[in-house]
């Protein structure tokens, strides 16, 4: 309901709200688009507010906010100002966006230990994270865990032209 482009968040929120119920904990991760409804997060706060993430050899800080919505417990993450769109995607650079808010919300998971028995991703735009968790992180003691990935619309997946990303 946040950033509705589909159905996927509703889809986000039914399944949220169904694993509450049969006990789990459930938090949802997502990038602090601009373009959200910020009037349905209630008690928006700065919960972490230098998380280092590294995009393409370099380190940037990054900001990580809490709130809820409709009772769920959402983490928001700035990554810089690359989510400062009138559109949730749609734009030459989703790939590296994308890549960039994967890399903090994996990052974020590892320097709080909020370390999930299971990752579920939705969709391309977070395609990247269960290879980060099993690459990148399950040397650092998230080798445990689990993920899953749903994948809501074969029609949308992300294409966008990948030259670029094998230069740098």
């Amino acid at each position: 309901p946040l950033a509705k482009v589909g159905g996927l968040g509703v889809v986000d929120t039914g399944l949220s709200r169904t694993l509450i119920e049969k006990g789990h904990n459930v938090d949802i991760f997502m990038p602090m688009h601009q373009c959200m409804k910020y009037k349905l997060i209630k008690n928006l706060k700065a919960v972490y507010n230098e998380l280092w993430v590294q995009d393409n050899h370099r380190w940037y800080p990054e900001q990580v906010f809490h709130g809820h919505v409709d009772g769920l417990s959402c983490y928001f993450f700035t990554c810089g100002d690359r989510f400062q769109r009138d559109q949730i995607y749609g734009y030459d650079d989703d790939l590296f966006r994308y890549a960039h808010f994967c890399r903090a919300a994996m990052e974020y998971m590892y320097v709080t230990n909020r370390v999930p028995d299971i990752l579920h991703g939705h969709d391309w735009t977070v395609g990247l994270a269960p290879v980060l968790l099993y690459e990148d992180y399950a040397h650092r003691g998230m080798g445990d865990n689990r993920a899953a990935f749903t994948n809501h619309n074969n029609e949308h997946q992300g294409k966008c032209w990948y030259g670029e990303a094998l230069l740098n």
